[in-house]
C-alpha cells in the first residue's frame, strides 16, 4: 500500500518532515486563496492552540 499515489517513502518523509509541512499541505488546497469563512466571507483567522489537530 502506498502512503501518497505519487511519492516513494522517501519523497514522502522528505515533503512532510515537519508539522508545519502537514499543516500546510492541508491548509493550501482546502483554501488555494487563503483561508475565507464559508458563513461571512470574512479572511481573518487564528489556530485554536488547545487542539491537538489545529485544522
Amino acid at each position: 500500500m502506498s502512503i501518497h499515489p505519487q511519492l516513494n517513502r522517501i519523497e514522502f518523509q522528505q515533503r512532510f518532515s515537519t508539522q508545519e509541512a502537514c499543516e500546510r499541505a492541508l491548509f493550501e488546497p482546502k483554501w488555494p486563496e487563503g483561508f475565507i469563512c464559508p458563513r461571512c466571507g470574512g479572511k481573518r483567522h487564528y489556530t485554536i492552540s488547545t487542539r491537538k489537530h489545529p485544522l
